[in-house]
Order: C-alpha cells, then structure tokens, then sequence
C-alpha cells in the first residue's frame, strides 16, 4: 500500500469520528445551557465545547463574547472554522474522492450523500428548535460510515489505517474533552492547574 493512501485512509476515518465527537460536545452544551442556572454557568458550557474543540481562539478572533447561536454556528457550520463539523465532513468527502480506486463504491456513496445532503441544508437546522434533529443526524451519518467500512470493505491493511485514525481522533477528543473538564473532579476548585 502506497502511504499517501494510507495517509489519506486514516484521515477520512479520523474526520468522520471528528463529525460525531463534534455534534456531541455541541449538542452536550446545548442541553446543558437549556437547565436552570445563571447566565455564567450557560456561559461556561459553551466555552468548554470551545475548548474541547481546540476553537477558543479562532472563536473569540472571529465573533469576541460567548453566545450560545454563534457557537453553534461555529462549532457546526463555520466553513473556516478547521474544527467545524462542516469541514471534517468536507475533508472526509476530499479524502474519500482520491481514495476513488481504494474504497467500496457504497462507501464512497454514503460519505458523498453526506456532504450533498449537508451542502443542502440551510442555517436553520441550527436554530433551537432544529438542533437536536441536526445533531442527530450527523450522528447517524458517522454510524453509517462505521457499518458501511465494517460491512463492504475487505479486512485487511486499508481497514487497519481507518481504524487506527478512528481510534487516535477518540483519543484525542477524550483527552481535550478530560483536560477542559477535569477540575470537576477535583475537591476543591483552588486546585485547578494542580495535581489529581
């Protein structure tokens, strides 16, 4: 196997696990801004989602105060935004066209209807009362990724790199999401920054 295909195999696997992992951090914020608290605590989940996204700064060049629609919009839709669910879909499509002769037809299939069906949507899938329907779907769409690959591909080295991007991107969103809430565990909150 050339390792540019290889290369290009573990990315496409890597940014479909980024799509789910993405609409749960989101979709996790926004159920938690939806509890009764106060306006700082609604605040601080949107800045967690933020920086388990690694899209503080990016964010706050682009938009400045924390407001629960532009996260939204930013973590979901942003098209510049690298961390967007947007683009890890638009770069699983990318890597899944020169990847053409490496992939099962229905693969490709699923990942092009995915992004087609994405092109499609507007802004409003987004908005409130559209939100979870969103996040579910994206959801179901990296399902469906996991069951085609498992299901249509032989198993052989090509699946070993898709699983090993897939792995490495849940491990990597398992480690931001620890170090933006590991203060939680700690028994006192003057201990931030120290020891566990």
């Amino acid at each position: 196997m050339l390792g540019r295909v290889a290369d290009q195999l573990y990315w496409m696997a890597r940014y479909s696990e980024r799509t789910e992992n993405m609409a749960r951090i989101i979709d996790v914020a926004n159920r938690m801004t939806l509890t009764p608290q106060d306006d700082e605590t609604r605040q601080s989940a949107w800045v967690s989602a933020l920086e388990v996204a690694g899209a503080v700064n990016g964010y706050n060049e682009k938009h400045g105060d924390i407001n629960g629609a532009d996260v939204v919009h930013y973590l979901a839709l942003d098209p510049d935004n690298p961390a967007s669910i947007y683009s890890a879909i638009r770069a699983t499509r990318e890597n899944a066209r020169a990847l053409r002769g490496s992939i099962t037809t229905e693969m490709f299939e699923s990942i092009n209807s995915t992004w087609l069906e994405l092109k499609a949507m507007d802004g409003d899938v987004i908005k409130p009362a559209g939100r979870r329907a969103f996040f579910d779907w994206v959801k179901d769409r990296a399902h469906l990724f996991r069951g085609v690959a498992e299901g249509t591909m032989l198993q052989d080295e090509a699946m070993c790199f898709m699983k090993i991007g897939l792995d490495i991107e849940r491990a990597d969103c398992t480690a931001r999401l620890l170090d933006s809430k590991y203060h939680v565990l700690l028994p006192d909150s003057e201990e931030v920054g120290g020891a566990l």
